[in-house]
């Protein structure tokens, strides 16, 4: 982790960043920004959905400046590279009536630690959507017992193949440190015989 601001940590959060930005505004942080990195960094705060999908191309483009200003800015702020300030950490969390114990609590950590959450759910009223940032509701009900998670799921790839388009060779790279770590872990079940 890059830190040449005299921060313990980058910013892990938009509050986090809103709050650096504004000790930075009042002199009251140690970071010390220029002008116009100060309107970058309020520009990609103000746009908070477009800065977590986006390209660092399209974004200086939204931003007028270069995209060597938001690389330079991504490490002035403690981040190795502007794609860890844009989107590194985000839970999607997917569950209905009855809620698993194991899902909810992943959620509460995760809000704590200031992960961005989105909650595919069945209800407003859900503990997932109590800890999300983003809440989409899907209907559960069918003609079995148990809860239908057919909505859940095709709402679930249709939201991540919409990053995936939109973050480009990010989301490729992205894929990629995810299959390391699953290797690393050992977690992953081998595929059977063909």
């Amino acid at each position: 982790m890059n830190n040449p601001v005299g921060q313990e940590d980058p910013p892990r959060s938009l509050d986090q960043l809103r709050s650096l930005l504004a000790g930075v505004m009042t002199r009251a942080a140690p970071t010390h920004l220029g002008t116009r990195a100060q309107r970058t960094l309020a520009a990609l705060i103000d746009s908070p959905r477009q800065t977590a999908v986006y390209s660092i191309t399209e974004l200086a483009d939204m931003v007028g400046v270069n995209t060597s200003t938001l690389t330079r800015l991504a490490k002035r702020l403690g981040y190795s590279g502007f794609t860890e300030l844009q989107a590194d950490d985000v839970l999607v969390a997917l569950g209905s009536s009855p809620y698993t114990r194991a899902t909810v609590e992943a959620c509460r950590i995760a809000a704590a630690h200031g992960i961005h959450i989105i909650a595919i759910t069945d209800s407003y009223g859900s503990p997932l959507a109590a800890c999300a940032n983003e809440t989409f509701i899907t209907p559960t009900g069918g003609t079995f017992f148990s809860n239908s998670t057919a909505a859940s799921l095709i709402l679930a790839e249709g939201l991540l193949a919409l990053v995936a388009r939109s973050l480009r060779n990010e989301a490729l790279e992205a894929l990629r440190r995810r299959e390391t770590l699953i290797d690393e872990l050992g977690v992953a079940t081998p595929p059977g015989p063909s």
